[in-house]
């Protein structure tokens, strides 16, 4: 009963949390770029700093997509090693945890998607953590094969 109030619990806040910025403009890069300290950092340009803003998205987006894309919950690989031959295929909770926080801060519509898919992957992880199941995380998961046990709700 513990692990259905848990887990149920931290579904709320999190979409309470997606809610709350799913409406929020997004900042440009220019005003971000403009922040004390940003110009002495990256110099004068701030089409450098967009552009590293947009490659830091774009890697992010890499490797959530890097098994499945699209709404299909899961998480984000957390080392691009294994995406080329042998490597560590795995998901680290605290960078997906990261990962929903830049993309919320961002909060484009795309973004916002991709954290409520991230927070979907974790609310998951946290309902299967075999063998304890207890409402406890991980440190990561295993991210190169699906798991079979769950299944989407359509909203």
């Amino acid at each position: 009963m513990t692990n259905k109030i848990t887990r149920r619990g931290f579904g709320l806040i999190a979409t309470a949390g997606v809610l709350a910025l799913a409406g929020r403009k997004v900042a440009p890069a220019q005003t971000i770029y403009s922040s004390p300290g940003m110009c002495n950092l990256l110099g004068n340009s701030a089409e450098v700093f967009e552009l590293s803003l947009e490659s830091a998205f774009s890697f992010l987006n890499t490797m959530q997509d890097a098994y499945v894309a699209g709404s299909s919950v899961r998480l984000t690989q957390s080392y691009s090693d294994q995406l080329f031959g042998k490597g560590l295929a795995v998901a680290f909770t605290y960078d997906n945890a990261v990962a929903i926080q830049a993309y919320l801060a961002r909060g484009t519509a795309s973004d916002v998607q991709r954290a409520v898919v991230l927070g979907n992957g974790l609310v998951h992880a946290q309902a299967t953590n075999f063998p304890v199941s207890d409402g406890r995380f991980a440190q990561g998961y295993y991210v190169n094969v699906a798991d079979s046990y769950w299944t989407c709700p359509q909203n």
